[in-house]
């Protein structure tokens, strides 16, 4: 029977109600599924947007200007927003940088007292500002300030130097206690390279000398002009001049980056002075001294025994390593004395002779009243007065023999030099010091120049017998008084002394000289010309080495040849020369 138009069977609704249903309602929620997910992803309202992404845009490196020519070098210092938002000026901001690296190359003072972080405006104008400095003289140094402009969302700058390495030795005004607050905004920091400045100035000495007979290279300054090919200087004119006085001097040009400019000082009074050197609007200056020299002699008393060669050999080391010449108190005992072989002597005369041919030393004489000497010169010895101690001769005092008697032993010294092919000696050293005034006066009359016994006041040995002098540490070269030999009063002998001021290093340590040097010259220019004199013994030398060798090294960081001070070395034969001759 046909079913009736529209009708539907039991079976075909069992499963539209049933099983197509769930698939039905599957295939709905997939759909809606995905156009929801579609709108979620592309959703454009005003809740959570989501930025598309955007470069981080770097601006222009501004034109390289030198904010202060008293400082040799800076880092660039690049400045990034990596946020979507404005970073706003005053915001708080950091970086990190090695600067043990930079003391340790020592162009950056351990305390940070130095650096400066500086910006450089729209307008190329360098403004210093404020900042904090954690853990200096590091490798993880950290410098905190705030920002001094705004920066735009996703933006470098590369206007923020952090400048070191200066001659300016004023504080730091611009480190600041660290904010309270921290670093949030989401600043990068980076630190480039390393910028010199605009040009640089290098002289070739700190100190110049005055005076006639010194070496024409102690006297000028000469300076290395080295420019920063950044800065274009090129071709253009350096002008130098010396603060406060009509020196200057605008002859150099800049060639391939670099002048020379030399300047003579020499005749500027002694002082501390500024010279400038100008290129275009940059600026420096260096800081010099004009000082007279402070001569320093080394001698040698021998005493008329035999020294061992291990000396000899100290002595010669000690000696050339640090250029200084040695003023030879020779002793002509040694050719009488039975106890020296005569080609011991020989080896000893030609070991002085020598130094005086190879190195510029100087042989003068020595003595002290060895019985066998002073018979040999045909004088009968005396035993008193002595300081003690000895058996043959060595601790009489020179004084002990009257005027008449000291000639004829003088005289005989004079003649075995002659017989030995020894330069007649210009200069005299009394053994122990122990000379007066009449004894004094007989040496300009055998020809002798001066005399180097004067010292300090003294008593000595066991028998503390008591000097003839009564000098001080910072006594001057003088021509002594005919009647008083501590002093230059008219009418004066033909004689001049130069005191054995620096102290001894047989009896003394290396303090003491060192105090010495310190009250012949405290670090700044000497007004006049002065000498000091230190005396060693080759019979010693084992004790002398090291004590002269660390004097050296003090004596060292102040010599004219290296242009760290006013110290000259020289013989007493020179020192004479000098002082004569004026």
């Amino acid at each position: 029977m046909r079913k009736p138009l529209g009708h539907k069977s039991s079976r075909f609704k069992f499963r539209f109600n049933g099983y197509n249903l769930i698939v039905f309602l599957l295939i709905v929620a997939v759909i809606a599924g995905s156009f929801y997910l579609f709108a979620l992803i592309n959703n454009t309202g005003n809740q959570n947007p989501v930025p598309e992404p955007i470069a981080i845009r770097s601006e222009e490196k501004p034109l390289l200007k030198w904010w202060n020519m008293n400082w040799r070098n800076a880092k660039r210092i690049k400045v990034i927003n990596p946020t979507y938002e404005e970073l706003k000026e005053g915001s708080l901001a950091q970086f990190t940088f090695n600067h043990k690296e930079l003391v340790d190359e020592k162009i950056s003072n351990e305390t940070g007292r130095d650096l400066r972080l500086i910006f450089q405006d729209e307008e190329n104008k360098l403004i210093p500002i404020n900042f904090s400095v954690e853990s200096p003289n590091s490798t993880s140094t950290t410098i905190i300030f705030r920002t001094a402009e705004s920066l735009p969302l996703r933006y470098t700058t590369s206007r923020y130097f952090l400048y070191y390495n200066t001659i300016d030795t004023s504080s730091n005004n611009f480190i600041v206690p660290k904010s309270p607050e921290t670093v949030t905004v989401a600043t990068i920091t980076e630190v480039e390279e390393r910028i010199n400045s605009a040009f640089e100035a290098q002289i070739n000495r700190k100190w110049i000398l005055k005076g006639a007979n010194l070496p024409q290279e102690y006297k000028i300054l000469n300076t290395t002009i080295t420019s920063n090919p950044v800065f274009g200087l090129n071709d253009r004119a350096v002008l130098a001049e010396v603060a406060g006085t009509n020196i200057k001097s605008s002859l150099a040009t800049v060639k391939n980056n670099s002048a020379i400019v030399s300047l003579d000082l020499s005749n500027l009074n002694p002082g501390k002075y500024k010279v400038n050197f100008k290129i275009d609007t940059y600026e420096t200056s260096q800081e010099v001294f004009v000082s007279f020299p402070l001569y320093a002699t080394w001698t040698m008393d021998w005493e008329g025994y035999d020294v061992k060669d291990e000396f000899l050999k100290q002595l010669d080391e000690l000696s050339n390593g640090y250029k200084m010449p040695i003023t030879h108190y020779f002793n002509p005992r040694i050719y009488i004395n039975n106890s020296i072989s005569q080609s011991r002597r020989n080896f000893l005369t030609n070991w002085v002779k020598e130094r005086k041919a190879s190195r510029g030393d100087e042989i003068s004489m020595h003595l002290h009243m060895h019985y066998d000497f002073i018979e040999a010169a045909g004088v009968e010895k005396r035993i008193e007065p002595s300081w003690g101690g000895g058996n043959d001769g060595y601790d009489v005092l020179t004084a002990a023999y009257t005027p008449e008697e000291f000639r004829k032993i003088v005289q005989f010294g004079q003649q075995k030099f002659k017989e030995n092919n020894l330069s007649a000696p210009v200069g005299y050293r009394a053994g122990g010091w122990f000379i007066n005034t009449d004894n004094l006066r007989v040496l300009p009359e055998l020809g002798f120049k001066y005399d180097s016994s004067g010292r300090d006041a003294y008593v000595f040995g066991k028998n503390r017998a008591r000097g003839f002098w009564n000098l001080r540490s910072t006594t001057k070269p003088y021509k002594m008084s005919f009647s008083d030999q501590n002093s230059s009063r008219p009418p004066v002998m033909n004689l001049w002394q130069f005191p054995n001021n620096g102290a001894d290093s047989t009896n003394l340590e290396t303090i003491e000289m060192i105090k010495r040097l310190n009250e012949n010259f405290k670090g700044e220019p000497l007004t006049d010309k002065q000498v000091i004199t230190f005396l060693s013994h080759p019979h010693w030398f084992n004790q002398d080495y090291p004590r002269m060798k660390e004097l050296f090294e003090e004596i060292d960081k102040y010599k004219a040849e290296n242009g760290n001070g006013p110290i000259v070395y020289i013989t007493l034969e020179d020192a004479y020369n000098e002082y004569s001759s004026n």
